[in-house]
């Protein structure tokens, strides 16, 4: 059979029947002209199993609003915290960077900050060179 071909009701009714037989997962295969994985697939799905719903909080931001964190890193040179304070609705720093960590195009890395040189270190450094 090609690859990605659902199992009709019919077909999961007959392995669980076959199962249900005592028969071996690989001759219910060879029975059917399926894949031994994709039978085994359907005999570790709980027969009353329903679609889960994603653990976790909601989504914070909608796709709308993630397109806006994404338009305001890309024309302004900011820092995180200026994005969140010109963001129209409020969000919190850390999601602002992980939407901007999750989107393929942009790579946001904190800027190195430089310690200022006091006129004795350079006066120093310019000895020393």
């Amino acid at each position: 059979m090609p690859r990605n071909v659902q199992f009709s009701a019919a077909d999961i009714a007959k392995i669980w029947r076959l199962k249900a037989q005592n028969v071996k997962v690989s001759d219910i295969a060879k029975q059917m002209k399926r894949s031994r994985s994709g039978i085994y697939e359907i005999l570790s799905k709980d027969t009353n199993s329903i679609v889960k719903k994603r653990s976790g909080g909601p989504r914070k931001t909608s796709q709308r609003q993630d397109r806006e964190i994404l338009l305001a890193v890309s024309t302004h040179k900011k820092s995180i915290r200026e994005i969140t304070r010109t963001l129209a609705f409020p969000i919190s720093r850390s999601t602002v960077h992980r939407r901007i960590q999750s989107s393929k195009f942009h790579r946001y890395c904190r800027i190195c900050r430089t310690l200022m040189l006091k006129l004795h270190h350079r006066k120093a450094r310019v000895l020393w060179a």
